[in-house]
């Protein structure tokens, strides 16, 4: 790997570990703020507490806690140590581009299991809302930001096109089948005094490899997604249901589900 080339990205990871740090924050307060425990609940978990702390724990404390570990072992020493430790043989490049195939294996996996989070919480909102379910994951949000009278619905459903888009491609070698979307992301993630820019692009040409999906592409989505939840979870008419919000997943198999903390 071209030394400039390894400098970039190490830069990157250093930065979006801070935004991610900072949105693991985030999520963690929505969960206590939104989603208090009720011990009237019997130890059943709700439905909005589980996503939001599958999304903070999996998806973003682990992230963090990998990318810390990226950083650490960035100097040549370190690799030479993580070239041992993991039975690598070859040169400086080849171990560095093995630490760097960890970062994308691992932000493909983490997109995986947030859509399927963010999903899975829509459908469980919407049942409690009287709603047929709707598998399709763009169709059902867009009907739960007209039924909720959310603003912006246009351009909520662009972020939410973007997710759905990397996810699918995941699923296909890579490869879009959708309609084209370009989207660009420039917000500032802010918490406790802290603050961070993220911008990313995001391009989908039907039939096309899709190529957004570095780390500041992952971080960048999961930030506008959750910024999405908030809206959904925050709404009243969201906010007056009665827990527990049954979770078709957990209960199914768990009726005495619980949250573990």
């Amino acid at each position: 790997m071209i030394k400039n080339e390894s400098n970039q990205k190490m830069d990157e990871i250093r930065f979006i570990r801070i935004a991610i740090g900072i949105l693991s924050g985030m999520v963690f307060d929505y969960r206590e703020k939104i989603t208090p425990k009720k011990a009237e609940w019997n130890g059943k978990t709700d439905a909005r507490r589980m996503a939001l702390g599958n999304i903070y724990r999996p998806c973003l404390t682990n992230l963090h806690l990998l990318y810390n570990l990226i950083v650490n072992l960035s100097d040549e020493k370190s690799l030479n140590e993580f070239a041992r430790l993991t039975g690598i043989d070859g040169d400086l490049e080849t171990k560095e581009k093995a630490l760097f195939d960890i970062i994308h294996s691992i932000n493909t996996s983490t997109i995986l299991l947030f859509q399927f989070q963010v999903e899975n919480l829509l459908q469980n909102l919407w049942r409690e809302l009287g709603q047929e379910e709707n598998r399709s994951f763009i169709n059902l949000s867009r009907s739960m930001l007209q039924h909720l009278q959310i603003p912006d619905e246009d351009e909520l459903l662009k972020r939410i096109k973007t997710l759905a888009y990397i996810r699918n491609s995941l699923h296909n070698n890579g490869i879009h089948n959708g309609p084209n979307l370009s989207y660009d992301i420039k917000s500032t993630l802010k918490k406790n005094g802290s603050s961070t820019k993220i911008e990313a692009s995001y391009n989908f040409e039907h039939t096309k490899p899709v190529t957004c999906c570095g780390p500041f592409h992952i971080v960048g989505i999961i930030s506008e997604i959750v910024e999405i939840v908030s809206l959904f979870l925050n709404n009243q008419a969201i906010k007056s249901i009665d827990g527990p919000i049954e979770d078709r997943f957990a209960w199914a198999n768990n009726p005495q589900a619980t949250d573990s903390e």
